[in-house]
Protein backbone atom coordinates (compact mmCIF):
# COMPACT_ATOMS: atom_id res chain seq x y z
CA UNK A 1 0.00 0.00 0.00
CA UNK A 2 2.72 2.49 0.96
CA UNK A 3 5.16 1.17 -1.64
CA UNK A 4 3.13 2.70 -4.45
CA UNK A 5 3.43 6.20 -2.89
CA UNK A 6 6.27 8.47 -3.77
CA UNK A 7 8.84 9.82 -1.33
CA UNK A 8 7.26 13.26 -1.31
CA UNK A 9 3.80 11.88 -0.49
CA UNK A 10 5.24 9.56 2.22
CA UNK A 11 7.02 12.54 3.80
CA UNK A 12 3.74 14.57 3.80
CA UNK A 13 1.88 11.70 5.47
CA UNK A 14 4.66 11.33 8.06
CA UNK A 15 4.59 15.06 8.92
CA UNK A 16 0.79 15.01 9.13
CA UNK A 17 0.91 11.99 11.43
CA UNK A 18 3.54 13.66 13.61
CA UNK A 19 1.33 16.78 13.90
CA UNK A 20 -1.79 14.77 14.73
CA UNK A 21 -0.13 12.25 17.10
CA UNK A 22 -0.03 14.55 20.17
CA UNK A 23 -3.76 15.26 19.82
CA UNK A 24 -4.52 11.57 19.37
CA UNK A 25 -2.35 10.60 22.36
CA UNK A 26 -3.93 13.34 24.49
CA UNK A 27 -7.46 12.31 23.59
CA UNK A 28 -6.75 8.63 24.26
CA UNK A 29 -4.65 8.64 27.42
CA UNK A 30 -3.68 11.99 28.85
CA UNK A 31 -7.12 13.66 29.03
CA UNK A 32 -8.44 11.01 31.42
CA UNK A 33 -5.30 11.26 33.53
CA UNK A 34 -5.50 15.06 33.72
CA UNK A 35 -9.19 14.94 34.68
CA UNK A 36 -8.47 12.31 37.35
CA UNK A 37 -5.59 14.39 38.75
CA UNK A 38 -7.81 17.51 38.93
CA UNK A 39 -10.57 15.54 40.69
CA UNK A 40 -8.01 14.08 43.08
CA UNK A 41 -6.59 17.49 43.99
CA UNK A 42 -10.12 18.86 44.52
CA UNK A 43 -10.96 15.96 46.83
CA UNK A 44 -7.67 16.50 48.66
CA UNK A 45 -8.63 20.13 49.28
CA UNK A 46 -12.00 19.04 50.62
CA UNK A 47 -10.32 16.49 52.86
CA UNK A 48 -8.04 19.19 54.30
CA UNK A 49 -11.08 21.35 55.02
CA UNK A 50 -12.72 18.45 56.84
CA UNK A 51 -9.60 18.02 58.96
CA UNK A 52 -9.72 21.72 59.86
CA UNK A 53 -13.41 21.60 60.88
CA UNK A 54 -12.62 19.91 64.20
CA UNK A 55 -9.98 22.52 64.98
CA UNK A 56 -12.30 25.38 64.03
CA UNK A 57 -15.14 23.89 66.08
CA UNK A 58 -12.94 23.62 69.15
CA UNK A 59 -11.72 27.18 68.56
CA UNK A 60 -15.28 28.49 68.30
CA UNK A 61 -16.32 26.68 71.48
CA UNK A 62 -13.40 28.16 73.38
CA UNK A 63 -14.25 31.62 72.00
CA UNK A 64 -17.84 31.26 73.23
CA UNK A 65 -16.67 30.19 76.67
CA UNK A 66 -14.18 33.06 76.74
CA UNK A 67 -16.91 35.52 75.72
CA UNK A 68 -19.16 34.25 78.49
CA UNK A 69 -16.39 34.77 81.02
CA UNK A 70 -15.47 38.22 79.63
CA UNK A 71 -19.06 39.40 79.69
CA UNK A 72 -19.37 38.44 83.33
CA UNK A 73 -22.55 36.52 82.78
CA UNK A 74 -23.96 34.55 85.62
CA UNK A 75 -24.86 30.92 85.42
CA UNK A 76 -28.21 29.91 86.73
CA UNK A 77 -31.80 30.89 86.46
CA UNK A 78 -33.19 33.45 84.06
CA UNK A 79 -35.24 35.20 86.72
CA UNK A 80 -32.03 36.60 88.25
CA UNK A 81 -31.10 38.13 84.89
CA UNK A 82 -34.59 39.54 84.35
CA UNK A 83 -34.99 40.92 87.85
CA UNK A 84 -31.49 42.39 87.88
CA UNK A 85 -32.10 44.08 84.55
CA UNK A 86 -35.53 45.36 85.60
CA UNK A 87 -34.24 46.83 88.85
CA UNK A 88 -31.21 48.45 87.18
CA UNK A 89 -33.26 49.98 84.36
CA UNK A 90 -36.15 51.16 86.52
CA UNK A 91 -33.85 52.68 89.16
CA UNK A 92 -31.67 54.52 86.64
CA UNK A 93 -34.62 55.54 84.45
CA UNK A 94 -36.24 57.16 87.48
CA UNK A 95 -33.00 59.04 88.26
CA UNK A 96 -32.67 60.54 84.77
CA UNK A 97 -36.38 61.15 84.15
CA UNK A 98 -37.24 58.35 81.74
CA UNK A 99 -40.46 56.35 81.73
CA UNK A 100 -40.20 52.57 81.52
CA UNK A 101 -42.84 51.74 78.90
CA UNK A 102 -42.33 48.04 78.24
CA UNK A 103 -40.36 45.19 79.75
CA UNK A 104 -41.70 42.34 77.68
CA UNK A 105 -40.78 38.69 77.76
CA UNK A 106 -37.44 37.37 76.78
CA UNK A 107 -36.35 35.42 73.72
CA UNK A 108 -34.41 32.32 74.69
CA UNK A 109 -32.18 30.23 72.44
CA UNK A 110 -30.43 27.12 73.78
CA UNK A 111 -27.79 25.11 71.94
CA UNK A 112 -24.93 22.84 73.04
CA UNK A 113 -25.43 23.63 76.72
CA UNK A 114 -25.27 27.39 76.16
CA UNK A 115 -28.32 29.57 76.87
CA UNK A 116 -28.72 32.92 75.12
CA UNK A 117 -31.48 35.14 76.48
CA UNK A 118 -32.43 38.50 74.98
CA UNK A 119 -34.80 40.95 76.68
CA UNK A 120 -36.16 44.08 74.96
CA UNK A 121 -36.60 47.08 77.27
CA UNK A 122 -38.59 50.09 76.02
CA UNK A 123 -38.21 53.53 77.60
CA UNK A 124 -39.62 56.92 76.68
CA UNK A 125 -38.13 60.33 77.33
CA UNK A 126 -35.46 62.76 76.22
CA UNK A 127 -32.51 61.90 74.00
CA UNK A 128 -29.85 62.89 76.56
CA UNK A 129 -31.44 60.81 79.30
CA UNK A 130 -31.76 57.85 76.95
CA UNK A 131 -28.08 58.07 76.00
CA UNK A 132 -27.18 58.22 79.71
CA UNK A 133 -29.21 55.03 80.32
CA UNK A 134 -27.50 53.28 77.40
CA UNK A 135 -24.09 54.35 78.70
CA UNK A 136 -25.00 53.13 82.18
CA UNK A 137 -26.11 49.73 80.86
CA UNK A 138 -22.96 49.32 78.75
CA UNK A 139 -20.38 50.41 81.31
CA UNK A 140 -21.62 50.26 84.91
CA UNK A 141 -24.52 47.79 85.15
CA UNK A 142 -23.39 44.19 85.11
CA UNK A 143 -26.71 42.71 84.03
CA UNK A 144 -25.94 41.67 80.44
CA UNK A 145 -24.62 42.96 77.17
CA UNK A 146 -26.38 45.63 75.15
CA UNK A 147 -26.72 44.28 71.60
CA UNK A 148 -28.94 46.80 69.81
CA UNK A 149 -31.06 49.90 70.22
CA UNK A 150 -33.94 51.23 68.19
CA UNK A 151 -35.02 54.87 68.35
CA UNK A 152 -38.53 55.99 67.31
CA UNK A 153 -40.30 59.31 67.46
CA UNK A 154 -43.89 58.73 68.63
CA UNK A 155 -46.84 61.08 69.18
CA UNK A 156 -48.85 60.97 72.37
CA UNK A 157 -52.56 60.17 71.96
CA UNK A 158 -54.54 63.35 72.69
CA UNK A 159 -51.80 65.93 73.03
CA UNK A 160 -50.01 65.03 69.78
CA UNK A 161 -46.75 65.79 71.59
CA UNK A 162 -43.71 63.95 70.18
CA UNK A 163 -41.57 61.78 72.42
CA UNK A 164 -38.53 59.60 71.84
CA UNK A 165 -39.25 55.90 72.38
CA UNK A 166 -36.18 53.68 72.60
CA UNK A 167 -36.10 49.89 72.60
CA UNK A 168 -32.90 48.48 74.07
CA UNK A 169 -32.08 44.79 73.60
CA UNK A 170 -29.99 43.33 76.41
CA UNK A 171 -28.52 39.85 76.08
CA UNK A 172 -27.23 37.34 78.58
CA UNK A 173 -25.23 34.23 77.63
CA UNK A 174 -24.86 31.52 80.22
CA UNK A 175 -24.23 27.85 80.65
CA UNK A 176 -27.32 25.93 81.51
CA UNK A 177 -30.60 24.59 80.23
Amino acid sequence: MFSSLGHKRKFQLLVGLLVLSPFIIYSIAISDTVEAAMACSELGGQYEQIDQVDERLMSLRSQVQKAVLELGMVEGDASAFQSGLLSAVSRYAKEVGLELVDFSGSEIFVEDGMRMETIPVTVEGGFGATICLIHYLETEAKVGRLISTEFKLVKAGRTKKEALRTTIHVQNISKGQ
